[in-house]
């Protein structure tokens, strides 16, 4: 029989224990009940048990140091244990307290039915410990543990692990007019002026020199926003982002208003298969519509999966855990996107052109290119254009070494292309960044979304028909302004396929010979959420870009000076601005306001820097 001091002590540190489940079980709750529709089984059952068992955890390792250091005067004073034990439960509380009226500033409301499992799973393992704590409190501790321990174990397995989005074969027997493969690699945060076939220095780009070498280059690409969400979303659909409704990083496609690219192509016989590298292109915002196959998995140890299921599960722990210990889990190395995409290659069903994309984020904030690249380009760091802050110039010289690294990965996936296609006679592959990045420009230092400077909006863009098609000029480049929303009619078209209803205009005429408008003028947009009443529309007529506010406030950039005063443009030209923007403005339909972002969306785009 324990004796009546050693059970006073148990039970002062069951106590504890099951302060902090309590308080993990009630966050969990808060959380579930925020994104409860878009969550599996797996996630459920983890959501509810993990931030309980972790916190119910540190509450007891805390309350053991605690009594290691207080020795035996905690224990001779049983009224100033009950004293601590109640001051860790209102220290949790009020944390928890904190974080959840954050959480309801922010429009989050709490949902009864689906945050239930959470305050369910935490009665049972309440009323599990009480009934064993009655004859032995200490087994009731032991019986915490282990379960606490059990759950953990079983998120270590990778039970409830993300796995690719499959929808199916797709339109059965049907086959496409011709036999083409299309292949998209985007670069995210990648801007023009940094790549040697664009002028830059300090870093060699030579696979991205073979597709030019052997296809198109645009020399003025312009991406419709400085956001990776809202550029690939305009490439995908044709549309422009008020059309498609995905305006910041967050925001989910306006599926009634866009036909994604691989919609149209799947309808039309292709097998369509995605493999992306970041939050904001993820299923849960639309990109996966129309793929077959889809893979936006982070690429965590079981150890940090541990730690995200965790952490994702818990708002208060997602805000007392420092930032550098948190797991990278909004981003994919592109390695492990690599062999996923040519993993799907070497597996692919059936014979069926197909269309893949494949989306690399290496070169976005923060910059830590591995060896040997960063090695080579700090050893070129005198090379290349000098950044708008000097105090810039290392972090940018990390950048080309995270874009030599896309370069290579690039080059190993156009190597698995031609095993099953020697000589890409059959594929054609269409290169593209979303947006660039600002090394000091207009003040913002290795950022992007408040930027409609050139910095941000001038980008690459090459195009490589398939070797088999003739009357291309191989090696061209092109100086007429595009867009890229100009991307899906283009591959329609060269694919052999009718040309749907989008925004953009088709580029196959360009592929044969110089032609088009010189002075196109093209709509862009900086709409982030963290821009608030500096959210602006934009009509660029080359070298002038026009911009208003939500306040109507103007501003006018100059691609090569920066932002200028009004006056220094000239008059018909700023009237021709204003006319133009204010006529597409008014012939658009807006899909609609920002989606809301729950818990997870959150953190995500507060680990990639996009909000405060």
């Amino acid at each position: 029989m324990p004796s009546s001091s050693s059970s006073s002590r148990a039970r002062a540190l069951l106590r504890v224990f099951l302060a902090g489940w309590a308080i993990g079980g009630v966050d969990a709750a808060f959380y579930a009940s925020s994104r409860f529709s878009s969550m599996v089984a797996a996630e459920v059952a983890f959501s509810a048990l993990l931030p309980g068992a972790v916190l119910g955890l540190l509450f007891l390792v805390a309350a053991l140091a605690q009594e290691a250091l207080l020795g035996r005067l905690a224990a001779r004073r049983p009224l100033l244990r009950r004293l601590l034990t109640a001051l860790w439960a209102a220290g949790g509380t009020l944390l928890l307290a904190w974080t959840i009226r954050r959480r309801l500033i922010l429009g989050f409301a709490p949902s009864l039915p689906a945050g239930s499992p959470p305050l369910l799973a935490t009665a049972l393992v309440f009323l599990g410990a009480r009934l064993i704590a009655r004859r032995r409190p200490a087994a009731a501790i032991g019986f915490l543990v282990l379960l606490a321990l059990v759950t953990a174990g079983f998120a270590l397995s990778g039970i409830g692990a993300p796995q690719p989005l499959t929808a199916g074969r797709g339109p059965g027997d049907r086959r496409p007019p011709t036999d083409r493969n299309l292949v998209l690699v985007t670069w995210d945060t990648v801007r023009a002026d940094t790549l040697p076939v664009y002028g830059g220095a300090g870093l060699e780009t030579p696979n991205l020199a073979r597709l030019a070498e052997e296809g198109v280059l645009f020399e003025d690409c312009q991406a419709v926003a400085p956001q990776t969400g809202p550029a690939h979303a305009s490439i995908l659909t044709g549309l422009f982002p008020p059309a498609h409704g995905l305006r910041s990083n967050g925001d989910e496609l306006a599926r009634e208003n866009a036909t994604t690219l691989a919609e149209y192509l799947g309808r039309a016989g292709y097998r369509t298969a995605a493999f992306v590298s970041a939050a904001p292109v993820s299923a849960k915002y639309g990109f996966s519509a129309g793929f077959q196959f889809f893979d936006g998995r982070p690429s965590n140890s079981p150890g940090e999966r541990l730690l995200r299921l965790v952490l994702t599960g818990s708002m208060l722990l997602d805000r007392v855990l420092p930032a550098g210990w948190h797991p990278a889990s909004a981003s994919t190395r592109g390695e492990v996107t690599l062999e996923r995409a040519l993993s799907w290659l070497e597996t692919g069903p059936d014979d069926r052109p197909f269309f893949l994309w494949v989306h690399f984020y290496d070169a976005h904030s923060p910059y830590r290119p591995p060896e040997p690249w960063r090695s080579r380009v700090q050893a070129r760091a005198a090379e290349g254009p000098r950044p708008a802050d000097p105090s810039l110039l290392e972090q940018w010289v990390l950048q080309r070494g995270e874009i030599e690294l896309l370069d290579d990965l690039t080059g190993r996936l156009l190597a698995g292309l031609e095993r099953l296609d020697p000589g890409l006679r059959r594929t054609t592959v269409a290169l593209l960044s979303d947006h660039g990045e600002c090394f000091g420009e207009g003040g913002l230092k290795c950022s992007h979304h408040r930027s409609l400077f050139q910095a941000t909006q001038r980008i690459a863009g090459v195009l490589r028909p398939a070797g088999e098609m003739d009357g291309i000029d191989r090696g061209g480049r092109r100086q007429v302004p595009v867009s890229q929303v100009d991307l899906f009619p283009t591959v329609c078209e060269l694919l052999g396929l009718p040309v749907p209803a989008v925004q953009g205009r088709s580029l196959v005429e360009l592929l044969a010979a110089p032609s088009g408008e010189a002075d196109r003028g093209l709509y862009m947009e900086a709409f982030a959420r963290l821009n608030l009443a500096d959210r602006r529309h934009a009509w660029r007529i080359r070298p002038w870009t026009y911009a208003v506010d939500q306040a109507g406030r103007e501003t006018v950039y100059h691609d090569r000076r920066g932002e200028v005063s009004l006056s220094e443009v000239p008059p018909e030209m700023l009237a021709r601005l204003r006319s133009e923007l204010a006529e597409f403005l008014a012939g658009i339909q807006v899909a609609g306001p920002h989606t809301a972002l729950d818990p997870e969306t959150e953190a995500d785009l507060r680990e990639l820097g996009y909000t405060d």
